[in-house]
């Protein structure tokens, strides 16, 4: 009797923790949904620029700074919007991986109690947690993948009309 007690008392606090979680994300989008969606925006423009800054080094020859600067700042930009979307991607992995995690205790010599609290929380945790930025796209690899797909066709868009 101890032991189920035991048991439910760290599926509770494990529940608590997840309803935390799913606050802290909530209050995150409300909080930088806008803002993020800006500097990945600006950060696609940025990159699409700097990729036609090279087009136009080489075209009219070397300088040795501006490569240089255009080596070093575009890297950066792709970095810091690879960092966000696989923040996004690492929420959503793990909160993918708590469903199986729940499901893998010992529930099957459980208690009636432990075992409807267990299925609420499977049912709760069913639905990923993701970071949606600007209300328009969820912060994932999928969505870095489309974020440089979005620079590249700017870019050409740019190279065709030059």
């Amino acid at each position: 009797d101890d032991a189920k007690r035991r048991l439910y008392a760290i599926l509770k606090m494990n529940i608590q923790h997840h309803q935390a979680i799913m606050l802290c994300v909530n209050e995150l989008e409300q909080v930088m949904s806008m803002s993020t969606y800006i500097i990945l925006l600006v950060n696609a423009l940025t990159i699409c620029l700097h990729a036609f800054g090279f087009v136009e080094l080489f075209q009219g020859g070397w300088k040795g700074p501006a490569v240089v600067k255009r080596l070093l700042a575009c890297p950066i930009y792709m970095a810091q919007t690879a960092l966000f979307c696989l923040f996004g991607q690492s929420l959503t992995d793990h909160s993918e991986r708590l469903l199986d995690s729940a499901f893998s205790c010992g529930w099957p010599g459980a208690d009636g109690r432990f075992c409807s609290a267990l299925l609420i929380f499977m049912q709760q945790a069913s639905q990923p947690l993701k970071i949606r930025v600007g209300k328009i796209f969820t912060l994932s690899r999928n969505s870095f993948l489309q974020i440089m797909n979005v620079s590249y066709t700017i870019f050409n868009m740019l190279l065709n009309t030059q």
